[in-house]
């Protein structure tokens, strides 16, 4: 027997997911041969443009890591210049 609650409980819901093949190669393949073809497409200056997005993180993330390094050595030096005086 259920007791009365104030609070609702959520049901189980089932979380459906059909996946789907993607070849990079061939993709990659075709993108080159639109370029060189001549046909620009929209999904060719989509694809381009993601290229160039995730080239530009890529770089920012190296930087990041770098000055982040920079940082925590900075702060160790100073704690062992503090420390060991």
């Amino acid at each position: 027997m259920k007791l009365p609650s104030f609070i609702k409980q959520n049901t189980h819901s089932r979380f459906e997911f059909t996946p789907r093949y993607y070849d990079e190669r061939k993709e990659r393949i075709e993108q080159i041969k639109a370029k060189y073809n001549g046909k620009h497409s929209s999904e060719a200056t989509r694809a381009r443009l993601h290229g160039s997005f995730k080239q530009n993180a890529k770089s920012k993330s190296k930087t990041s890591n770098l000055t982040l390094f920079f940082i925590i050595f900075g702060l160790m030096s100073l704690a062992w210049y503090f420390l060991y005086r």
